[in-house]
């Protein structure tokens, strides 16, 4: 075995010698030489002398096409393609092959199959992320190398053995990837990579399920200092007069049409001063909730931390029920949504879509945020941008059909106003508060039995920890997330919908967190069954033997009486003479015996009179034309045992025999 794999090392290390020679070669004589170790392959596959080659050769194949791939890559990247066609073709013909070898062999031979995943990684770290049309040398982008992946992914993830060894490199590109695309510029693309990932990989795959439950703590938010924080806007009073004579004049106008001006109240009372709840207190709340956002079990990790969350909560809720839109608002958000809606649809489906007009329009909310419900009822901005984003926030382009807007907010005091009355702020902050009160109702039992063992030792504590109590955090967490599914409704642009579909979500995630937890992530993937044995005779219990001595004072104990114990046994073999008689009684008509009653008609009784003839007369048989007893009957030596029953003396020397043991055991007794 060792000879022949070291024959077969060398002649592989021949092939490889001449990939090396050629790499200085053009890409046509490169193909060649991979096509001479393919067809090496192959020829020793089909002699069944093993297609795998030792691990230093797979190394030194995969730096010989990595090797080609920087020295296409420095020439314009003209060839490419066909050099990682070359590579996925190669590791595609050892995966069949490992694959049909079967898994286990498949997973421990080592063969080239993160070849083409190396590949692929190189390339694509190696590429900017677009292609500058002012620099034609970069012909090769990281979206370009997306697009090619996208068109393997077949061949790289459903060959067993090929997507056993490249699953790593794989996922590493992904991640990779992400980390360089822009969370707010490129949420498409990062979709398209989530969704290969998660069409590439089984539900139960560790990578995914965060097994430790860890949270991304790095993220924290920073904000103004009371100090430097500014929620006051320039020329403020001049505004505020202006203000106040457009709602006169709005009122007027209003009463000489003899029309009434319509505004719904706000959900909560509004008070004497319209900037009342724009203060640094609000604005630290709203953006210290993200504290509690980081790091969710922390809210119940004592009790003061849960007082303290639940009345940050209290008070974001209060300031976003004070600057509540308006039932216009609302009205125009639906119609604009469902005109985008309409209006991306193909134009063979745009019939089928309801026709709504499109409503009017304007750049920025011509309501004055720090008045809610004051002056007369206008148009609503229905750009999906947020206005904080707008405003300066980093932000960046969307889709003109998607009322979501996934963007990082800045945190500046100046854009407190703004950002009270941001429909997309206001989305992502209750969406948030909405995941975090279903985690902490999951978390809350666990979290009050981790401090079990410290309340018993301190009386105060154990009095203070009452309010982490499950029930109690149930009871607590319940208002404010009514609170909260009410502020969601009532934000445009389809604030019903958007809440119906986050109420659907976090119910499939206790199934979810239940097979995570208690299941242990079971894989979801049913595995065949394995062929059940035949059903053969059970097997008897295995008795174990006595020993010797024990034996011998059983047979002390009551001695075996062979001959005794023999008397009466009835299943012995009857002999011919005794079973025949009963046939010639029927022959002779002095016995008086029926015809149907004649045992020639019964076929057993004949089957037994041949088999015991056989065994004791088997040259009587020649006289029985088509096996007829009756020429038996008729032949003078058997009929001559009808003259003496040859059973009678030995049935009553048997009877004797037993009235003889009965008395004899009596006596013993």
């Amino acid at each position: 075995g060792g000879a022949m794999a070291a024959a077969r090392g060398e002649r592989m290390s021949t092939g490889l010698e001449q990939v090396l020679k050629g790499q200085q070669k053009d890409l046509e004589a490169f193909v060649e030489q991979v096509g001479a170790i393919r067809k090496e392959l192959l020829a020793r596959g089909e002699k069944k002398e093993g297609y795998a080659f030792p691990e230093e050769l797979a190394s030194e194949l995969e730096f010989i096409f990595r090797s080609k791939l920087a020295e296409i890559i420095k020439t314009h990247g003209d060839g490419v393609e066909r050099l990682l066609r070359v590579s996925v073709d190669y590791a595609m013909m050892e995966g069949k092959a490992a694959s049909e070898a079967g898994a286990t062999l498949a997973s421990a031979l080592p063969t080239t199959g993160k070849l083409p995943f190396l590949l692929f990684e190189d390339l694509m770290e190696t590429s900017v992320l677009e292609t500058s049309q002012d620099d034609p040398a970069t012909s090769w982008s990281a979206r370009r190398v997306w697009t090619l992946l996208e068109e393997y992914r077949e061949p790289l993830t459903e060959t067993p053995a090929l997507f056993l060894k490249g699953k790593l490199v794989l996922l590493r590109l992904c991640n990779g990837l992400v980390r360089r695309l822009s969370k707010t510029h490129d949420t498409e693309w990062c979709g398209r990579v989530l969704m290969f990932l998660t069409s590439a990989y089984p539900l139960s795959e560790r990578s995914a399920v965060n097994v430790k439950g860890e949270v991304n703590a790095a993220n924290v938010t920073h904000f103004d200092e009371p100090d430097g924080a500014d929620f006051e806007r320039e020329n403020g009073e001049e505004e505020e007069e202006e203000e106040e004579e457009e709602e006169e004049e709005a009122k007027g106008e209003a009463k000489e049409d003899g029309e009434e001006s319509e505004s719904p109240a706000p959900l909560d009372a509004k008070p004497s001063k319209p900037n009342a709840f724009v203060d640094y207190e609000l604005y630290e709340h709203l953006w210290g909730l993200q504290r509690w956002m980081a790091s969710p079990s922390l809210a119940l990790s004592t009790p003061a931390e849960w007082a303290s969350f639940t009345e940050t909560v209290a008070h974001v809720l209060r300031a976003f029920e004070f600057y509540a839109f308006h039932e216009h608002e609302l009205e125009q958000g639906r119609l604009g949504y469902a005109s985008r809606r309409n209006a991306s649809l193909p134009e063979h489906l745009r019939g089928t879509a309801p026709k709504l007009a499109m409503a009017p329009a304007t750049d920025a909310l011509s309501s004055d945020p720090s008045t809610p419900g004051g002056g007369e009822p206008k148009s609503m901005d229905l750009d999906t941008t947020p206005v904080s984003a707008r405003k300066g926030a980093s932000g960046g382009g969307t889709s003109d059909t998607s009322p979501y807007f996934g963007c990082k907010y800045l945190t500046t005091s100046r854009l407190l106003r703004l950002q009270l009355v941001d429909p997309q702020l206001r989305l992502q902050v209750t969406t948030q508060l909405w995941v975090l009160f279903a985690h902490l109702k999951a978390q809350a039992p666990a979290a009050f039995a981790s401090g079990e063992a410290a309340a018993k030792k301190d009386a105060v504590l154990a009095a203070e920890r009452v309010v982490l109590e499950p029930s109690r955090v149930n009871q607590t967490i319940d208002p404010l997330l009514e609170r909260v599914a009410r502020l969601m409704e009532r934000t445009p642009p389809n604030g019903p919908q958007y809440s119906g579909l986050v109420e659907h979500i976090l119910g499939r995630e206790v199934s979810w967190r239940l097979w995570k937890d208690s299941h242990k992530c079971q894989p979801y993937e049913k595995q065949p069954l394995k062929p059940k044995a035949a059903v053969g005779t059970p097997k008897g219990t295995k008795r174990k033997l006595a020993e010797d001595t024990v034996v011998e004072d059983m047979f002390q104990a009551k001695p075996i009486q062979l001959e005794k114990d023999s008397i009466g046994v009835q299943n012995k073999t009857m002999a011919f003479e005794d079973h025949f008689l009963h046939f010639l009684d029927a022959e002779d008509p002095e016995q008086g015996i029926d015809e149907e009653y004649h045992p020639k008609h019964d076929k057993k009784y004949c089957w037994r009179a041949t088999r015991l003839l056989m065994k004791s007369r088997c040259s009587k048989l020649s006289k029985m034309p088509g096996g007829d007893l009756t020429a038996i009957a008729k032949d003078p030596e058997i009929a001559a045992l009808a003259e003496v029953p040859p059973a009678a003396a030995p049935v009553a020397a048997v009877v004797e025999e037993v009235k003889k043991a009965k008395e004899e055991s009596a006596m013993e007794e």
